[in-house]
């Protein structure tokens, strides 16, 4: 995923701010973009500013989401019954009589709907957007703010994100520009401390357990849903989890014209990226009443666990260097070439740190400070990883019928030994536009034909540990051997070996696609036969 040409994650971007999104899968078009294009490349490009006046753009929706699929179960007559079954089919004695059946079904007895009982049936969501976009002749901006605010499906659970963008272009000279990218976000969300599990817990509920206990026990109190929990003090009662995503990005871009060579241009970029991310769940225990069928008696208890918290922060840096040289020329109104060297060098950072602590005695103050000592656990890691890549590409085509194109890439990855650490991929493609012929022309049928060719290698290193060509080590300081003036014993972290052969993944491939249109392009379709 590249956005302005930068490996970022496009998950929370402003719809606002997109102006293009193009998706290459074939050899020749991903095979410059190296170890990131192994399962394709997906380019996303925001608007950039034009010249005129300021022109002041909002946009606002309001409105209500609800799951596209709500999962049907049994209501009590069907689970009753079937339970029934499905017992005697193993020789188990039937869970319910007959009479608790007929109760069920006629409605003397109730039926729980969990889900409704739990969750709300729809959630608002309010998304705002304002944009300027203007400038001179020499300097051009867009500026873009954003807002989301998205409720959950309970009251504890909800979404919010704030979105800043600025992209300013400058003419500094007749053949010298910079382009200055700044983008913010900060987001807010928030749930249930048991999570996603709330879930889970809704779809296992009984139906034929009551959500609330009769008045005569407690007026209001929760009761079990027979797997002695209760799905509804687990999304209200149960503590809470909240996350705060704070983001930073930063391109510095400047292109040089040189002058003294038509179609040569020089392009240098600085791209840092930064994310840190504080998470907090304080767990808190609630009260419920468990129903024993046998003897007819509600019991009071608490849901397990205690009152705990754990906190946790993390974030990485990632920074991008790229420098180039390109070109482009026709000679003689035929021949058109084009071609591109680069280096790129990506370094990335990653930290955390997380501590809990358990058994408190109130959940009134919902710090570290305020829990016992005994039992309490912190701990932290950090990694680090580096790729760098040299990058070539040349284009010709004739008449603007025949194209052919080559391109390369020399990859290092840290993640490998210095002897495995560097491979080369390639790729090769032609393309012959059918609709340039005269024969073609004299169908009178179609407004594009071209026929494309390709193949391509690109590289692989996702799924390797960022530390595979290193030997690791767990230390501890009790025990062991005296090294320099620490006593200390060292054993292999799980058994880990030190891999001294892994190297790239390779990923060939062959693609072979028909580009066509009709009826002055108002129709237009393309036919891909690929194979990786």
């Amino acid at each position: 995923l590249l956005v302005d040409g930068v490996e970022r994650s496009i998950s929370k971007l402003d719809p606002n701010e997109i102006e293009s999104i193009t998706i290459l899968k074939d050899a020749a078009s991903a095979a410059v973009y190296g170890a990131r294009a192994a399962n394709g490349v997906i380019i996303v490009t925001t608007k950039r500013g034009t010249q005129g006046k300021p022109k002041i753009t909002y946009s606002g929706t309001f409105g209500f989401q609800k799951p596209t699929i709500v999962p049907e179960m049994m209501n009590a007559y069907e689970y009753a019954k079937y339970l029934n079954l499905a017992l005697v089919n193993i020789g188990n004695v039937p869970r319910f009589t007959e009479s608790e059946i007929q109760d069920y079904k006629s409605g003397k007895k109730p039926s729980t709907d969990w889900w409704k009982e739990t969750l709300k049936e729809r959630a608002g969501i309010q998304q705002h957007s304002l944009n300027v976009n203007g400038g001179s002749e020499s300097t051009k901006f867009f500026v873009s703010f954003g807002y989301l605010d998205q409720d959950g499906l309970y009251d504890l659970s909800y979404f919010k994100r704030y979105n800043v963008r600025s992209n300013i272009d400058t003419q500094i000279t007749k053949d010298f520009s910079v382009s200055v990218d700044l983008a913010g976000r900060y987001e807010k969300l928030g749930k249930s401390a048991v999570g996603n599990g709330l879930f889970s817990t809704i779809i296992n509920s009984k139906p034929t357990e009551r959500a609330y206990a009769p008045d005569d026990v407690e007026k209001g109190a929760l009761v079990s849903n027979g797997q002695n929990v209760s799905p509804i003090g687990q999304a209200a009662h149960s503590g809470y989890s909240k996350t705060e995503n704070s983001v930073f990005q930063g391109t510095l871009q400047g292109v040089y014209d040189v002058p003294f060579l038509k179609g040569l241009k020089a392009r240098a970029s600085f791209s840092y990226d930064r994310w840190f991310s504080k998470a907090k769940t304080f767990t808190t225990p609630y009260e419920f009443y468990r129903y024993d069928k046998e003897i007819d008696l509600y019991t009071k208890q608490k849901s397990g666990g205690g009152i705990s918290l754990y906190e946790g922060t993390a974030e990485d840096e990632r920074i991008t260097i790229q420098a180039a040289l390109s070109y482009d020329a026709t000679f003689n109104k035929l021949h058109n070439v084009s071609a591109l060297l680069l280096f790129e060098e990506s370094s990335y950072k990653y930290s955390n740190l997380q501590a809990s602590r358990v058994n408190y005695i109130s959940s009134a103050i919902d710090q570290l400070f305020a829990g016992p000592d005994k039992d309490q656990t912190n701990g932290g890691s950090a990694n680090e990883t580096v790729r760098k890549g040299y990058v070539g590409r040349v284009n010709y085509n004739y008449s603007g019928k025949y194209l052919f194109q080559f391109n390369f890439r020399y990859d290092g990855s840290s993640k490998f030994q210095p002897e495995n650490r560097w491979a080369f991929f390639w790729g090769v493609s032609g393309g012959w536009r059918l609709s340039e012929e005269e024969f073609v022309k004299k169908l009178n049928l179609f407004d594009e034909l071209k026929l494309r060719l390709s193949y391509g290698t690109v590289g692989n290193q996702g799924g390797i540990d960022r530390y595979d060509g290193v030997q690791l080590y767990d230390f501890k300081q009790n025990g062991g051997a005296l090294v320099g003036s620490g006593l200390l014993s060292y054993v292999d972290t799980n058994g880990k070996l030190l891999s001294t052969d892994r190297t790239w993944e390779v990923i060939k491939n062959y693609n072979i696609g028909l580009d066509f249109g009709f009826l002055d392009n108002r129709l237009t379709g393309t036919a891909e036969l690929f194979w990786k």
